[in-house]
């Protein structure tokens, strides 16, 4: 053991590895019945993330929150983002316009939330256009959080000759980095007396 401690052996002991996903938990004090009234604990759990995240230099997409009643019936709340994030009071505040919608099937007695998928996010730099993105994309989702997300459609360039085919709809976000192609055109079939297509 003291050969151990002194670094002379290998430790056979395995190091410790951080969790790969966040999963909090919050008992309430109270059972709540109005969903507004769930924003104020569920902030601590928000701020959890959000250093759960920021130690680990990344951001996320989607929150799974699990509402559990003093029965032990569950009600699940999604919430997404247009794009990866871990800023707190940006997440509180969609949070707060969901919960605005959410009708409680039953008073919640517990707090669950869990981010399985999160990706690494690098530090900030200096975009010239950046700040101009920021608004577009929160109002983005602030009208999808009122409206739903079913609600809201982005329109984006297809690498097509027709013009009625030239963009479909897709969800709003930041613009791809590539415009997808659509399929060639198929060559219709000259008839006798018929000028050929240049």
């Amino acid at each position: 053991a003291l050969d151990r401690l002194l670094g002379q052996i290998p430790d056979p002991r395995p190091p410790w590895q951080p969790p790969a996903h966040f999963s909090g938990q919050l008992a309430l004090l109270h059972e709540i019945t109005t969903a507004g009234a769930l924003l104020f604990p569920a902030r601590r759990l928000v701020q959890d993330l959000c250093s759960f995240l920021l130690a680990r230099g990344g951001a996320t997409q989607q929150l799974d929150w699990t509402l559990r009643a003093a029965d032990g019936s569950t009600q699940t709340l999604q919430l997404g983002l247009l794009q990866p994030d871990r800023d707190a009071a940006r997440i509180t505040e969609l949070l707060r316009i969901r919960l605005e919608r959410l009708t409680l099937q039953a008073p919640v007695r517990e707090l669950h939330l869990r981010v399985s998928r999160w990706t690494a996010q690098a530090a900030p730099s200096e975009d010239l256009f950046a700040p101009a993105r920021r608004p577009l994309l929160g109002l983005l989702e602030r009208l999808q959080g009122r409206l739903g997300e079913q609600a809201l459609h982005a329109l984006q360039p297809v690498a097509d000759h027709r013009p009625e085919r030239a963009c479909r709809r897709c969800p709003p976000g930041p613009p791809p980095s590539a415009i997808p192609a659509s399929p060639e055109p198929r060559e219709q079939p000259v008839r006798p007396g018929q000028p050929a297509a240049p």
